[in-house]
């Protein structure tokens, strides 16, 4: 019986044809999904169809041949007469690596063998399945054949003959090994033979076949994680991409984004020019990179953090392989101990000479890995009239020796100790305090925290202001603010007097809620910058507070695209009035490009659902799940005045272009505006155009930006000046 399947396999190799098939392999080191184009054979069974033939003659002849060789009583059926057995029970069903396959047309068994190296060995399952809804299938054989075929193997498979009741099934597994040499892998087959209800099915044949026409591109390591590393110190880490394939691999393009610390060189010289993240804007390589079979290119990239936060980036390359596309994602400090010293200043303000006072310092552990603290002492004590108290630690003060370690979200506290031996002396500035400074040298991003401190003394107290800032020290724009002064004091009486003032960054015109006058106040940091907010304070007898009281807040966009849109109006005699036409009303605009613009040179603006603005600030431009920011939002809307608007959005749509642009809505009356816009990509600011001159119902069309290069382009009209175009007014949306 094998001779006879031998001969009926070889008559089907010389007549066979080629189709396409996606295949999903799986190796012997774990799942692999690597779509490809494999070459299969179209034959599923020995018997032609008696409904016509879909063969060419010469397969016709073929099978004639082939049904003399076998005999025909080894091949029941084929039209009606003869066959093993008239009794009909059972009915088979296949499932090559567990995807069911008709049994009248078998795909081929199709191995890549540039996804192994020589010597290893990659497996596909196959199960045999009775499906009649009564009776028994009887599987009588399963056969390699030819049974020589070197690079094939059949492992598992039951002892034979085994009967299957309804629904139960059988499965083994063909084994595929890459050869050592480069010698030519011969197709070979499975031969499967069962009772089943249908005679032409009684015979089954699966073509084994193994052909790499795709190169295959292996990436080492998929993600590249810096750990940690401090400031002051540059990483360097190495990606091997290798070709596994039997073709040449070709990569057109690249595409480099994400954070600035990073830098990629495309070789892995020591003194190869890097890139940043925002230098290789377009996917694509002015020369292709071609990578041989079996050959590797090396990319390199570089991380020099400039701040504690996280980082992170993605490198996209663009080949001819069946994927089209590979990732690789980059982190760094992603896993690392952070510290948190509060207060950050240590302010005693004026005390008694000879009077000794107390203040305590938090040391915590913000980051995500334990933070262990070496030291904490004075770097700079000139009068000698601070030091510090350990009673608060469990083995004293720290040292490289015998750290302080301090878990995730745990704290500390040490004490601050001031005793002023004489009266500070006065100035063109005032009282010149006695100053310190803290040194604490720890693991965390920076090695040191230095934290300033000072006191008067004096032999008349006045008040002390002291301010909190609920939110800490960095927040996000459009952050309300909590300020309370509930700590400030004035010996023996109460503070009855308040004054809060800041310095605020450009474009910013937030007032202190419900004033700038109570003892507790909130303050909206709209636009990113730094705000210095200040303090003084006044006793019931009048005494104003010595030193007032200072802190810096920064405000940090932290969305992939933040766009902020500021303006000032000269007529308006108060930019910080609200209600309504109380101001120039200027709107920003954010549009998706690919589907805002109908035609070539149309009009983007107004076009609803594809541009944000105030009438459509929430879009949904990507899916349709409620928990993926993937769509813009028009954070906040100003009609009165000086703005800002703001827009984010934390998830871009690769290959997108989104334009920014202004519309002067109204001037209510005020006349001339000038307006201000700035861009961040990742917090970073990489575009601002300021003042620029606008009247009632001008437009003003920004800038561009495109994903995932994140290029920002400023646009500009024919002589190189702003792109604006004056009276525009869309005819969906008239100006007043």
């Amino acid at each position: 019986m094998i001779r006879r399947l031998f001969l009926l396999f070889s008559l089907i190799l010389l007549g066979r044809s080629s189709l396409s098939v996606n295949a999903r392999v799986r190796s012997f080191g774990g799942p692999v999904s690597r779509a490809k184009r494999l070459s299969f054979l179209p034959l599923g069974s020995v018997c032609p169809s008696p409904r016509g033939s879909i063969m060419s003659s010469r397969q016709g002849a073929l099978w004639a041949v082939l049904l003399a060789l076998l005999s025909l009583p080894l091949l029941p059926g084929c039209g009606g007469g003869g066959g093993i057995s008239e009794v009909v029970s059972g009915q088979v069903a296949l499932a090559l690596r567990d995807v069911p396959v008709p049994v009248s047309n078998i795909p081929s068994l199709a191995f890549n063998p540039g996804e192994i190296a020589p010597g290893e060995a990659t497996f596909a399952d196959v199960r045999v399945q009775n499906v009649a809804p009564k009776g028994l299938l009887t599987v009588e054989s399963i056969a390699l054949v030819p049974s020589t075929a070197a690079d094939f193997t059949l492992i598992d498979v039951p002892t034979l003959p085994i009967v299957l009741g309804e629904a139960e099934s059988i499965s083994f597994r063909v084994r595929f090994t890459r050869p050592l040499g480069d010698e030519a892998i011969a197709p070979a087959a499975v031969a499967i033979a069962t009772d089943t209800l249908e005679e032409r099915e009684r015979a089954l044949i699966i073509p084994l076949v193994a052909e790499a026409t795709l190169p295959v591109l292996s990436i080492s390591p998929a993600l590249v994680d810096f750990d940690k590393v401090a400031d002051g110190e540059v990483a360097a880490r190495e990606i091997r991409i290798t070709n596994t394939g039997a073709a040449e691999a070709i990569i057109t393009g690249l595409s480099f984004t994400g954070h600035p610390d990073f830098r990629l060189a495309t070789d892995s010289a020591d003194d190869a020019p890097t890139l940043l993240p925002d230098d290789q804007r377009e996917p694509a390589l002015a020369t292709p990179w071609r990578i041989a079979p079996q050959d590797h290119r090396v990319l390199r990239v570089y991380f020099a953090p400039v701040g504690p936060s996280a980082a992170s980036a993605q490198i996209l390359l663009y080949a001819n392989t069946a994927e089209g596309q590979h990732q690789v994602d980059v982190v760094g400090n992603a896993n690392r101990p952070c510290i948190d010293v509060a207060p950050s200043v240590v302010q005693f303000g004026p005390k008694l000479v000879g009077q000794p006072a107390s203040l305590p310092v938090e040391l915590r552990s913000c980051g995500n890995r334990d933070l262990s603290v070496t030291s904490i002492a004075f770097a700079d004590n000139v009068t000698g009239n601070f030091a510090l108290g350990f009673a608060g630690l469990p083995d004293g003060a720290p040292s490289p020796e015998a750290p302080l370690v301090i878990p995730v979200n745990g704290k500390v506290t040490v004490t601050v100790n001031y005793l002023p031996n004489a009266e500070s002396a006065i100035d063109g500035d005032g009282l010149v305090p006695d100053e310190a400074l803290i040194r604490v040298e720890s693991d965390a991003w920076e090695a040191e925290t230095l934290v300033p401190v000072s006191g008067f003394g004096t032999s008349t107290l006045c008040p002390v202001a002291v301010g909190v800032i609920a939110e800490g020290e960095q927040v996000i724009p459009q952050t309300k603010l909590h300020l309370t002064s509930t700590q400030s004091n004035a010996p023996g009486e109460s503070i009855a007097q308040w004054q809060w003032s800041v310095q605020q960054p450009p474009g910013s015109a937030s007032v202190f809620q419900p004033a700038a006058s109570t003892p507790s106040t909130t303050f909206e940091a709209n636009v990113a910058g730094a705000y210095q907010f200040s303090l003084d304070v006044w006793s019931e007898s009048g005494v104003k507070s010595c030193i007032p009281w200072q802190a810096t807040v920064l405000v940090v966009p932290d969305e992939a695209i933040h766009v902020e849109l500021t303006w000032t109006t000269p007529n308006d005699p108060d930019e910080t009035d609200e209600g309504v036409e109380a101001g120039a009303d200027l709107d920003l605009h954010f549009v998706h490009m690919k589907y805002a613009v109908t035609e070539p040179g149309g009009d983007p603006w107004f076009n609803i659902p594809f541009d944000a603005y105030w009438f459509n600030p929430n879009p949904n431009w990507g899916t349709l799940a409620p928990n993926v920011p993937d769509d813009p939002s028009l954070d906040r809307d100003d009609t009165d005045g000086a703005g800002p608007e703001n827009l984010n959005l934390d998830q871009p749509q690769n290959g997108a272009t989104y334009g920014v642009g202004v519309h002067y809505w109204s001037d209510h009356g005020y006349g001339e505006s000038f307006a201000t816009v700035r861009i961040y990509i990742f917090g970073s600011l990489v575009l601002e155009a300021a003042g620029i001159p606008m009247s009632g119902c001008d437009l003003w069309d920004v800038a561009r930006i495109e994903w995932p290069s994140a290029k920002v382009t400023l646009m500009q009209d024919a002589s190189g000046g702003y792109s604006t175009f004056p009276g525009y007014s869309n005819p969906n949306f008239p100006c007043p």
